[in-house]
């Protein structure tokens, strides 16, 4: 305890000079021994994390080691999916990022033993091994393994490039287009990656679009440039949909029901889109459903919530193009358990109309080619009415189980744990 002493004098009060620096003294020394204390305590608690680290990298390298022989015989096949990322996502509820990237390490990694080997020691993390594997090749397996520790993950491929001249090869693999519907505002957003040739080709048609609008279709107004690219990119999309022939493809599919069209106070609004490309959430207010009807190619579905049937019964097998719509918006995509495919889809006849079934709503499901092969060439099925929930049944007649039951974290602690169980795993990366 830190205390200082005054005493009364002649003089007045007086501070005891020796008592103020004994306890200065003491206190001095309780701060280093404290300071010993939390430093030691840092440490360990720094060593239980590098420990903890230690066994999921060992995991990591313990599981590709295992997605390598799964991978050499398909074992993902047996699962109803068409390649090991895909049965990696639906499976274990992972994204399709990290199903691709467990993907790219199981299938670089066997032939990049120098990279392996500097995982294994732990010269480099999980992720700068994940940057690796997308740039190395057999050719430079060994100088990457040796450079490629003393790096940042995002400073690997940008060094790599030096080494791999694939530029203009990369740049085509990553374009890409991602877009969204926000669920709080009326707002669509669209992200374009293409490569600068093909970007070039692009700007330059949509600036000619756009130098071709004057006013604001909208307020009349001069709009600012970017506006002007919005409308011309608008205006290009318009115009490839009124010159497709195929109106079963170029046709803005709107779901409402007689309330909302009667414009009945207190009815829902109608919702736009297909809910494979536009979300089926997404809301238009009755002027815009107006609008639509004028100068847009439209199909409209009047719901009945009483009788939901919907279609044409025996009378054909082909399933009619106003029919395959409401089908792909139901469903939303392919309905193979963890399956993401929303584009190049066909309608499937649950009940095959040679053994009876009905070209009804409630006896077909959209499923990519993939599973649509899986049904027909397989022997899998789909039991179910696909309105709501329908099962899977495999080849061998069991039940598909998209999501099997997984031990929880305190079972993994318990493992982890044991001694017997850790040291091997720890032992193979050693």
């Amino acid at each position: 305890m830190f205390d200082t002493k005054w005493v009364s004098g002649e003089a007045g009060l007086e501070h005891s000079r020796n008592d103020f620096e004994a306890d200065l003294e003491f206190a001095s020394g309780a701060t280093l021994d404290l300071s010993d204390v939390v430093h030691e305590r840092h440490q360990s608690e720094v060593r239980i994390i590098d420990q903890a680290m230690v066994q999921l990298n060992a995991s990591h390298l313990t599981l590709i080691d295992r997605l390598v022989e799964a991978n050499e015989n398909m074992l993902w096949a047996t699962d109803g999916s068409p390649s090991l990322a895909e049965w990696l996502t639906a499976r274990y509820r992972i994204t399709s990022f990290t199903g691709r990237t467990f993907a790219k390490i199981t299938k670089a990694l066997p032939e990049l033993p120098n990279v392996r080997q500097a995982f294994v020691e732990g010269r480099l993390s999980w992720d700068q091994l994940r940057a690796v594997v997308t740039v190395a090749t057999p050719e430079t397996d060994a100088e990457l393994a040796e450079t490629a520790p003393e790096l940042k993950p995002t400073e690997i491929k940008a060094t790599a490039r030096k080494v791999d001249q694939k530029e203009v090869a990369e740049a085509r693999d990553t374009r890409n287009v991602t877009y969204q519907f926000h669920e709080d505002r009326p707002v669509f957003e669209m992200n374009v990656t293409l490569p600068d040739e093909e970007g070039a080709a692009f700007i330059t048609a949509l600036s000619r679009k756009a130098g071709q609008i004057d006013l604001d279709p909208h307020d009349g107004g001069v709009p600012e440039y970017g506006v002007r690219l919005a409308d011309a990119l608008v205006q290009m999309g318009s115009e490839t949909l009124a010159a497709d022939a195929d109106h079963d493809r170029a046709t803005l599919l709107v779901r409402t029901d007689i309330p909302t069209l009667l414009g009945i106070e207190g009815a829902a609004q109608a919702t736009l889109g297909d809910g494979i490309t536009i979300p089926e959430t997404t809301t238009i207010t009755n002027p815009t459903l107006r609008r639509l009807a004028c100068d847009a190619r439209i199909q409209l579905v009047i719901e009945d919530p009483i009788d939901g049937v919907i279609g044409i019964g025996r009378t054909s097998r082909s399933i009619p193009g106003w029919l395959c719509r409401i089908t792909r918006s139901r469903d939303g995509g392919c309905r193979f358990p963890g399956c993401e495919r929303i584009l190049w889809l066909q309608v499937h006849h649950i009940e095959h109309w040679a053994d009876g079934g009905p070209t009804d709503l409630h006896n077909l499901i959209t499923l990519c080619g993939f599973h649509h092969r899986l049904v027909h060439n397989e022997g899998w099925q789909i039991k179910g009415n696909p309105n709501g929930e329908v099962t899977w049944m495999t080849k061998w007649g069991t039940e598909f189980e998209r999501h099997p039951r997984f031990p929880g974290i305190e079972s993994i602690k318990r493992i982890l744990a044991n001694p017997v169980t850790v040291e091997p795993l720890l032992r193979r990366t050693a």
